[in-house]
């Protein structure tokens, strides 16, 4: 799963940095509201899942991102 968000990241965001587990969203990847709410509906159409404002708000490193899909049932 990590590959798949690393690639979305990368690939359909355009974020060019070393990313990895730990890295946070904004500090480390800048990733703003915008990207954020981009990442969110690109996750939520890939892997048929919905992501609430709240959900995304607290989202803060790319580990945080899997532990959520992975709370939603998404299999890796």
């Amino acid at each position: 799963m990590f590959e798949v968000i690393k690639e979305v990241l990368s690939e359909q965001l355009g974020v060019e940095a070393d990313i990895k587990l730990e890295s946070k969203l904004r500090e480390d990847l800048n990733i703003d509201s915008l990207l954020a709410v981009q990442l969110s509906v690109l996750l939520e159409n890939k892997y048929d899942i919905d992501i609430t404002e709240e959900e995304l708000g607290k989202l803060v490193t790319i580990k945080d991102v899997i532990d959520l899909l992975e709370a939603k049932g998404v299999k890796a």
